[in-house]
């Protein structure tokens, strides 16, 4: 979150008045809402945040709808410059 919020505060002070965020759906619940809650009470920018899988993710980035996206690796290195903000750990669970 702070590396998220940091790049945010450097689009602030290149004068954007809105930012906007690509992130699956997953990121909504808790993530998302917490770092445009931050953005917001710091910055008044305005956040305006776009859910989609991974690849459409990767797309917005590309086409220029979205400032900053959140995605997993791999990721080519070639379309996207990237900074890991964190890990997680995936189960399989069933009945």
């Amino acid at each position: 979150l702070d590396r998220v919020e940091a790049s945010i505060f450097a689009m602030k002070n290149e004068e954007r008045q809105q930012i906007a965020i690509a992130a699956p759906a997953v990121f909504g619940f808790v993530t998302l809402p917490k770092v445009v809650a931050t953005v917001r009470s710091k910055t008044g920018s305005s956040v305006r945040s776009i859910s989609g899988n991974y690849h459409q993710v990767g797309e917005h980035i590309l086409s220029g709808r979205v400032d900053l996206g959140i995605s997993r690796l791999p990721l080519d290195p070639r379309l996207f410059e990237w900074a890991p903000i964190g890990s997680a750990h995936n189960v399989c669970i069933f009945h």
